[in-house]
């Protein structure tokens, strides 16, 4: 029986280079340069023989290149830097109500400025939970994500595996030596993107105005 494999930790994105050969002189005095065509997408790696005892996986590369976990990755980058201006903001409010505080100490009796201290303190108590709540709720949401590509790989992989009759499948970090012939990796991310193109990062605070009337 083929069991699933879990995912592992998000890796930062590959950056592929691609280099495109200059036309020749002579091409060049004739007519006006053009771009060069775009290198045609390297062909998908062939799957290992039916019946193969063990198969690999890079997870890595599918955590790395698949369209779901890029797609996650930039709205949780995006939702955290709007977190960062939201903190911002309310820190520079806050320290504008202090000081207003503070010129008011010498104008106000002393139980009018004792209570209004309260209020800040109250009013700091809960930014200080709110912002917390929402980075909580961000960590939830991106973990959310993750599970849900890494439930569909695992589909796909045990697709593969039973497809092709294939006995065991293996994550290429633990495995010391391999030929590239055992590899399904390329399989399994084409499938995945295919499932699961996308995958939705969604905070409480990012869906309640899609709900409101």
């Amino acid at each position: 029986m083929t069991r699933a494999i879990g995912l592992a930790a998000t890796v930062a994105a590959l950056v592929a280079v691609l280099a495109s050969a200059a036309l020749p002189a002579s091409a060049q005095q004739q007519r006006p340069a053009t771009p060069a065509p775009a290198a045609p997408a390297a062909a998908p790696r062939p799957l290992p023989p039916k019946g193969a005892l063990l198969v690999i996986i890079d997870i890595a590369q599918v955590v790395r290149d698949s369209a779901a976990a890029r797609a996650m990755r930039t709205q949780a980058e995006r939702q955290q830097a709007a977190l960062r201006a939201e903190d911002e903001k309310t820190d520079k409010d806050l320290r504008a109500a202090e000081q207003e505080l503070v010129q008011q100490r010498t104008i106000l009796a002393p139980e009018a400025f004792n209570q209004k201290r309260r209020d800040f303190e109250r009013r700091v108590n809960e930014a200080q939970q709110s912002a917390q709540g929402k980075r909580r709720d961000l960590e939830e949401a991106f973990a959310a994500a993750q599970r849900r590509i890494e439930a569909a790989m695992n589909e796909v992989v045990i697709e593969v595996a039973k497809e092709n009759d294939y006995k065991a499948v293996l994550p290429r970090a633990v495995v010391v030596a391999s030929h590239d012939s055992i590899d399904i990796t390329d399989e399994v991310l084409q499938r995945l993107n295919k499932k699961i193109p996308t995958v939705s990062v969604s905070t409480p605070a990012a869906a309640a105005p899609a709900t409101r009337r």
